[in-house]
């Protein structure tokens, strides 16, 4: 099982740890909204190939859930962020993984805006138009090879400012990913039991016990979603 869940693991949250890295500045984490949900849908659409996959997201102050579909067994993942611990896990298999966050981490939307802010650095503003129902300023940027396109709608929305549609087209693979998020609700009502993982999860044994043998996500990954900005599959 472990196997498994640590390919989907990669496959699903693919700027995870890059977003963790990020020096975050504490500027406006005040006029943030300190809870909502919001959609994630990425869709890669390749030559004789198309893919699609939505996470949704659940914050309420320090605490994280993405909710995910196993793309290689078709069953529901859930991960959940505490301040001091990472699980993931399957409730249709009632088991799962947990690690220790060894290292203080930011509220979710800090981290998007420091995201965002990062990967607007090098980029031109090339228009505006709006994106459920945000104005956005449209920007184009290209990748260090110069072989991906990559256009970023960011909301200009002073309580939600981050990247909320990303089109990466790279021509010599005739492929194009879309990231866009959608259905966001802020200051949602969201339960604080959408933050607790179920008594009857077993997780494997902690990594001390388990030399030798694939263990869980390392410690201080975050269950943040990629904010659309890392396009490769």
């Amino acid at each position: 099982m472990t196997n498994r869940f640590l390919t989907v693991y990669g496959l699903l949250a693919l700027s995870v740890c890059s977003i963790v890295l990020i020096s975050i500045s504490p500027a406006s984490a005040s006029e943030f909204p300190a809870s909502g949900q919001f959609d994630q849908v990425t869709t890669i659409t390749a030559p004789r190939m198309q893919l699609k996959f939505t996470q949704s997201i659940s914050f309420k102050g320090p605490n994280i859930r993405v909710d995910k579909t196993d793309l290689a067994q078709l069953i529901p993942l859930t991960q959940i962020e505490t301040p001091d611990t990472m699980y993931l896990f399957s409730s249709v298999a009632g088991t799962g993984e947990k690690s220790p966050i060894t290292q203080k981490l930011p509220p979710l939307l800090e981290r998007m805006d420091s995201d965002t802010k990062s990967k607007l650095k090098g980029a031109s503003k090339i228009g505006t138009d709006s994106f459920e129902g945000y104005s956005c300023d449209i920007y184009k940027t290209s990748d260090a090879n110069g072989e991906e396109q990559i256009e970023f709608w960011v909301s200009t929305d002073q309580k939600f400012p981050f990247t909320l549609k990303t089109v990466a087209t790279d021509k010599l693979l005739g492929k194009v990913t879309t990231v866009d998020l959608e259905n966001i609700s802020l200051t949602a009502n969201v339960a604080d039991k959408l933050f607790l993982v179920p008594s009857s999860i077993k997780f494997a044994p902690p990594e001390s016990q388990n030399q030798g043998k694939d263990t869980a996500p390392q410690a201080g990954t975050s269950a943040a979603p990629s904010t659309g900005t890392d396009t490769k599959p």
